[in-house]
């Protein structure tokens, strides 16, 4: 909660500008108004709160969700709206060719929809419940949390002595490059998206699908630590 009240302190503190910086104006003491002017901005009142299914999304890189936050500020309280793509360009900095790039993945991921006008594009959000990239992106994760569980040292639950029996920074390690030649191999995690988009009970689908995905993982990461240990 601590992050939002900070977002929530940070729309209201730019009313005005003074010696001491940007303030809120109902804090300007009485009697001081002269020793403030009004601030010039155009944001106030505009943030994302962004979920962290979206943000953390492995298989969205930081130019595909630049643009998903560009389109997703603009869109109403039904998950529409409409923007150009000079608009989107403009603000994020990307090149006309990137921007369409990144329309047609956050299209072909399932993230948005996309109907072409004569100005504009109609942009609407789509449902994500069943998004195989979400789903995936969230098994990795667990994955990385249950191992994380096992290899830190828990104070409470084991004796110190046993603490060096293992090499926590390696293990750790090993996590880290066990996930990134996972995500950053369409061969080895399209796989487990296709399956999710395949006919059939979702549910059983789903949890047959995390299980193979959290033995895939445990696996790649036994193989590379009997590599490293010479072992293999």
């Amino acid at each position: 909660m601590g992050a939002f009240n900070w977002l929530n302190d940070a729309i209201d503190r730019f009313n005005y500008v003074g010696n001491d910086g940007a303030v809120e104006g109902i804090l300007i003491p009485e009697g001081e108004e002269g020793n403030y002017v009004r601030c010039w901005e155009a944001n106030l009142g505009h943030y994302l709160r962004t979920p962290n299914v979206l943000r953390r999304c492995f298989f969205l890189s930081p130019n595909e969700l630049s643009v998903l936050w560009e389109l997703v500020w603009r869109l109403d309280e039904n998950g529409y709206g409409s923007v150009s793509q000079k608009t989107i360009e403009l603000y994020t900095g990307l090149s006309n060719k990137t921007v369409g790039k990144m329309m047609n993945q956050l299209m072909k991921k399932g993230f948005i929809q996309k109907k072409r006008t004569t100005a504009t594009d109609i942009i609407r959000t789509c449902n994500l419940s069943k998004n195989p990239y979400i789903l995936v992106s969230e098994g990795v994760h667990y994955w990385i949390s249950f191992v994380i569980g096992i290899f830190l040292p828990d104070q409470k639950g084991k004796k110190l002595e046993s603490q060096f029996d293992s090499n926590v920074s390696a293990s750790l390690d090993l996590v880290r490059k066990v996930v990134k030649q996972f995500v950053g191999q369409p061969r080895q995690y399209q796989p487990f998206i296709e399956r999710l988009q395949a006919n059939g009970d979702f549910k059983d689908l789903y949890v047959e699908t995390m299980r193979d995905l959290q033995d895939y993982l445990t696996d790649a990461y036994n193989a590379k630590a009997f590599q490293i240990n010479g072992l293999e």
